[in-house]
């Protein structure tokens, strides 16, 4: 598992106070010198096309240590840096706050400190930009090391774990940048749905990029699938790599089907014309199911469904037998918003294996009927503390909506399949009937992408590697030309 930043979380907490920038957002520029006094300003060396790879550490890091040590980035600068193909540069940015430059050269010194701990000499096996600035990943939002930052041409920012030197290629080289097309190729990019419980309008924001070389001045936007909207007819001026962030308001949902928006003027590359999005419009059924396994301290736990007027509809509580089960259904008064809260006085949750005892858990599901389950909308499998502050109450929450004045679409019956669930070091994860196109991809609950892919035709079974993932709940999400599908799925603490 990566090591969280310690006094650097406390920086970006009093610093900016924003959330990381995200996988496919744009960097902001700066300019730091090195150890050496060379200076490194961004944006002039991604206005001469190249790609600029940061790779942030710390001394004290471990695993930054053994990246280090495998000389990945030596080796990947030497082929594709300045003395080599010229189309990347490669910068080491050490990023703790408190650290002084004499960590850098070592000795090796573990104390627990990070403002004086260091593995040794982190520079002697190196000729890369050594610069040691925390304002970089203080500005990116970052909360673990080690992280590789790849910034293209475009500022558009990827994230990557320490990669291997093949992983480093493709990633960089193969997939990560947009090509430029001779010519005129607008693009779109970026979706993202504002709807609140209970709408059935939404606004949609969607960003549109020039990757073409000729100057972009005009283009139309079609939206077709599960929304009501005409053209809508962009202009201005945007230069190769520029974009404009689009915001159409007022859009009348028509179903729960995915929204497809498609630039819809003739250009040199459609492939990048068109993407899929999806309002989540709640779930249809007015009937909801608890099951709760106690852990050995019931006494401790309790919970609640209430109303968006924030009314209290059920709850439980003060229980007294160790390890019991407790389930029922319940009726909702009528569609609308709601909430669950699971509540522990103590703030340990159901992680009862940490005192010798086991794992409780929470699940919550919405019901066709009193017997028959619709979907899994919540679960909470024990495995960690609900604070980080012990003897401290703490709750989850997860907000749902039950009913819908919109239409239903019927059923898939080709879904998305995730095994096993909780995942410990693999989720194995298997699609319906290969397409042509479709996109994988995982995020965490608060929205930071964590893994994505683009699946050829014939992958149909993918594993992916989440042995240092951080428990909790993640969200896996399929995207093809024909639906959308996401499953909610639970990644162990190790």
């Amino acid at each position: 598992m990566m090591r969280s930043i310690f006094s650097l979380a406390c920086l970006l907490t009093l610093a900016t106070g924003q959330a990381q920038i995200q996988d496919g957002e744009l960097m902001f520029d700066f300019t730091v010198s090195d150890i050496n006094g060379n200076s490194h300003s961004l944006y002039p060396v991604l206005d001469e096309g190249k790609t600029v790879v940061l790779f942030c550490f710390a001394t004290w890091d471990s695993q930054s240590w053994e990246y280090y040590q495998q000389q990945t980035l030596e080796t990947f600068a030497a082929n594709y840096g300045p003395e080599g193909s010229n189309v990347c540069e490669v910068w080491r940015i050490e990023s703790e706050s408190t650290n002084s430059v004499a960590q850098l050269s070592g000795p090796a010194s573990i104390s627990g400190n990070p403002a004086t701990d260091t593995y040794g000499n982190w520079v002697e096996n190196s000729n890369l930009p050594v610069i040691d600035s925390s304002m970089i990943a203080s500005g990116i939002g970052l909360n673990y090391l080690p992280v590789i930052v790849i910034v293209c041409p475009d500022r558009i920012i990827r994230f990557a774990d320490a990669l291997s030197y093949y992983e480093l290629e493709e990633a960089v080289i193969s997939n990560s940048c947009q090509t430029i097309s001779e010519g005129y190729d607008p693009a779109i990019f970026s979706p993202v749905v504002y709807r609140s419980c209970g709408n059935d309008s939404i606004d949609l924001q969607v960003v549109i990029k020039n990757l073409g070389t000729t100057t972009l001045t005009q283009a139309n936007i079609a939206l077709t699938g599960g929304a009501n909207f005409g053209p809508y007819s962009w202009s201005g001026e945007l230069e190769t790599y520029a974009s404009d962030t689009l915001l159409l308001e007022g859009i009348s949902l028509v179903n729960d089907d995915p929204i497809r928006i498609a630039l819809i003027d003739d250009n040199v590359n459609t492939t990048n014309d068109s993407l899929l999005t999806q309002a989540t419009l709640g779930y249809a059924q007015e009937l909801v199911k608890l099951e709760l396994a106690l852990d050995n301290y019931p006494d401790e736990v309790s919970w609640e469904i209430r109303d968006n007027q924030d009314s209290v509809l059920y709850n439980g509580g003060g229980y007294d037998i160790p390890y019991e089960f407790i389930s029922g259904v319940f009726a909702l008064p009528a569609a609308g918003c709601y909430s669950f809260f699971l509540y522990d006085s103590n703030g340990d949750g159901l992680h009862g294996s940490q005192y010798g005892g086991f794992d409780g858990f929470c699940k919550f599901f919405s019901m066709y009927d009193s017997l028959s389950t619709d979907a899994e909308l919540f679960y909470y499998d024990g495995s960690y503390n609900l604070s980080e502050t012990p003897n401290t109450p703490a709750f989850l929450q997860f907000g749902f909506e039950s009913g819908s004045s919109l239409g239903i679409p019927n059923e898939s019956t080709t879904r998305l399949n995730c095994f096993p669930n909780p995942a410990d070091h693999v989720l194995h994860i298997a699609r319906p009937a290969a397409h042509a196109f479709a996109e994988l991809s995982i995020t965490d609950v608060s929205g930071r992408l964590c893994h994505r892919r683009q699946l050829s035709g014939f992958e149909t079974n993918i594993d992916v590697n989440t042995a240092d993932w951080d428990g909790g709940i993640y969200l896996v999400t399929l995207t093809t030309p024909e639906s959308i599908q996401t499953v909610r799925v639970m990644v162990r603490e190790h």
